[in-house]
């Protein structure tokens, strides 16, 4: 009884509200985990949506594989240990490197792990795609390492490599779509860029009345009594 009068007593206005914002969150929601290329599975068979999880993997498993092979063959060690005797500054870079670089080798070991065994491995595509992309990160910051001798500045490498870094795994995230944090990251900086773009070009459009409006407004301050009401400026001028 109590229930029934409180939903009788309910502003029809807020509870509108309410409802349109829930529905706002859950849409932005299920946006925000969903990826492109499952949001059309309703049309597919439960093969096709196999096999296409399957050749995916095998591409993830293939970068892995480049990413491991040049670790290994690359010469990765042999940069680590120039470098490190170079200077006391590139020894803590070392250092930061050797820890980048392992945690890239093991998620590349998951990845390979998950792409060769598909059918058995926990959330394949998470770690098939994480460490495809781990891999993709090693090879971007092994060039750069085989590189920095040749800068002027040492630590113009560090910021090339944070910025292809960066542009890198932007791209990806839109590409791969796994994993599905780095997808979520990417959808919400191209959103944040898209309202920056329109916030900026609403202002270009507005630019015409708003200089017009600066430009009298400037030109009133020359003389404050132009800012004063016409009746007063006329009763001081009579």
């Amino acid at each position: 009884m109590r229930a029934a009068c409180s939903t009788a007593g309910a502003d029809p206005a807020a509870s509108g509200w309410k409802g349109w914002l829930a529905g706002k969150a859950q849409s932005w929601f299920n946006h925000l985990t969903t990826k492109e290329y499952e949001s059309n599975e309703d049309c597919k068979t439960p093969k096709q949506i196999k096999d296409r999880a399957r050749a995916r993997l095998q591409g993830y498993a293939a970068m892995c594989l480049v990413g491991l092979g040049t670790m290994h063959w690359g010469g990765a060690a042999k940069v680590l240990e120039h470098m490190a005797g170079m200077s006391q500054a590139n020894k803590e870079w070392t250092n930061t490197c050797v820890r980048f670089l392992t945690i890239s080798f093991i998620c590349s070991l998951l990845g390979l792990a998950a792409g060769t065994f598909p059918t058995t491995a926990p959330w394949a595509l998470f770690f098939g795609g994480l460490g495809a992309w781990q891999s993709m990160l090693f090879v971007i910051a092994l060039f750069h390492l085989e590189t920095m001798e040749y800068y002027v500045d040492p630590n113009d490498a560090k910021y090339s490599f944070y910025v292809s870094a960066t542009v890198f795994s932007f791209y990806w995230s839109h590409t791969a779509q796994d994993p599905l944090f780095l997808h979520d990251f990417g959808k919400i900086v191209a959103g944040a860029l898209c309202n920056l773009f329109f916030a900026i070009r609403w202002l270009w459009e507005c630019k015409g009345a708003l200089g017009r409006c600066i430009w009298k407004v400037l030109c009133c301050s020359a003389n404050p009594r132009n800012l004063l009401p016409f009746r007063v400026n006329h009763r001081r001028n009579s």
